[in-house]
């Protein structure tokens, strides 16, 4: 958190009206709610595709009286489609799960593509199991429009 709150305060000057944030892989809140609670930051959409985690990231902005984040129920990656997950308890986390492009895992979402939501994006939040390079192939036009700043978890659980 004090990497991020370093670069969000190098970038204040570049936006008087507030900062915008894309927390993709947002979990329960635990990087949403204190980015959303820096006074640099305008907006936070907070995209987390797992219905039950989501619903713990909404609680815990209730708790908090955060006002400022948006809640999304999407994976981002490549592509717009559905998508389902299979919890991966060995890594000890509900957060923690492998990715599929098909029907067999135990959680159904849909994926979407980044450009497919026309934000403008200051920083990009990331931690998306092991969908690093997807999110980063879906967001081109983003990233040329807005020159985020990107801050990922790198994962190296096989995906897809």
């Amino acid at each position: 958190m004090n990497v991020m709150r370093t670069t969000l305060d190098i970038l204040k000057p570049l936006y008087s009206d507030g900062i915008e944030i894309v927390d993709a892989g947002a979990y329960i809140g635990d990087l949403t709610i204190p980015l959303a609670q820096l006074p640099c930051v305008k907006r936070v959409y907070a995209f987390e595709p797992q219905p039950e985690v989501r619903e713990i990231l909404q609680s815990n902005l209730l708790l908090n009286d955060v006002k400022n984040v948006e809640v999304l129920p999407y994976a981002l990656g490549h592509m717009n489609a559905p998508i389902s997950f299979t919890p991966n308890s060995a890594l000890g986390s509900p957060g923690s799960t492998q990715m599929r492009l098909d029907d067999e895992g135990e959680i159904k979402a849909e994926m979407r593509t980044l450009d497919s939501f026309d934000l403008n994006p200051a920083f990009i939040k990331a931690d998306v199991e092991g969908m690093e390079m997807f999110l980063l192939n879906g967001g081109q036009e983003t990233f040329k429009r807005s020159g985020p700043v990107l801050f990922y978890e790198r994962d190296t659980v096989p995906v897809i």
